[in-house]
């Protein structure tokens, strides 16, 4: 009979002492964090002040949220109105370490093509006088704007307008 209330006391206490510690929440959240990409010379630059500002974000909401289990981050690179994706990460509260390298829990995107100046181009964009546009471009002029575009030499916003153009 001793042995069996002994039991019991140890059963409530050990359950008195697990009832205080809140187990972790099986929902991931997702969290989107927007960074310039005017002031990086290079997308290695930008890259990783993604990863730094991904890590940080990443710890403080684990240390505000010690209820959570797990995070996605989505890093997104900012130029010129255009937003691309430069990393996502999801990373669950038994991988994270504070300083941690986000490599061990990243997945970069090769978003350098969207988000590198341009070759030539000034600090500040030129601004032009628009002409009244035609909708009549000939194969050779559009494959002509197609090479430019994979060159570099035209920008996304400008393939954008002569794309509304074809419509």
């Amino acid at each position: 009979m001793v042995c069996r209330w002994h039991r019991v006391l140890m059963a409530l206490m050990v359950t008195g002492a697990l009832g205080a510690v809140r187990p972790a929440l099986a929902q991931t959240s997702s969290l989107t964090i927007e960074i310039s990409a005017l002031g990086a010379t290079a997308y290695d630059d930008l890259r990783l002040q993604a990863e730094a500002a991904a890590r940080d974000r990443v710890n403080q909401y684990f240390q505000q949220h010690p209820d959570r289990a797990a995070v996605e981050v989505v890093v997104l690179g900012e130029r010129n109105g255009n937003l691309v994706p430069i990393l996502t990460a999801t990373v669950s509260r038994a991988e994270w370490r504070p300083q941690a390298p986000v490599q061990e829990w990243a997945r970069v995107f090769a978003a350098q093509t969207f988000l590198e100046p341009r070759r030539g181009a000034g600090r500040a964009p030129a601004v032009a006088q628009a002409t009244a546009p035609t909708t009549n471009l000939s194969p050779e002029t559009i494959a002509s704007l197609d090479r430019a575009f994979d060159a570099g030499t035209l920008s996304p916003a400008m393939a954008q307008q002569y794309l509304s153009y074809l419509d």
